[in-house]
């Protein structure tokens, strides 16, 4: 789901939108990765990266803000909010943009 509102002052356009949704996603691998560092004297020669064994589910909230100036400058921020059973992660970021 999406829901966004636009809001115009003179030649600046303000588009507000919240969002929510469920992801599923299936388990990467039932093997463990094994790896190593090239060249790298200081550390073990190889190593063992756990991946997801489970599938699992999550739900996912966020929010964002659009503004766009005429032929001038848009600007963006963005947040999300990931949740699940032993799991919640939170992701931002932010774009500026002028053209000239």
């Amino acid at each position: 789901l999406n829901f966004i509102k636009d809001i115009k002052f003179t030649n600046l356009c303000i588009s507000p939108a919240l969002r929510a949704g469920y992801a599923y996603e299936d388990e990467l691998s039932t093997a463990k990765i094994t790896s190593r560092l090239e060249g790298v004297s200081c550390t073990k020669n190889k190593f063992t990266i756990q991946t997801f064994h489970k599938n699992h589910s999550k739900g996912i909230v966020g929010a964002n803000i659009t503004g766009t100036q005429t032929d001038g400058f848009t600007f963006y921020v963005n947040y999300q909010f990931e949740f699940g059973h032993k799991f919640h992660q939170h992701l931002g970021s932010a774009r500026f943009e002028w053209n000239f």
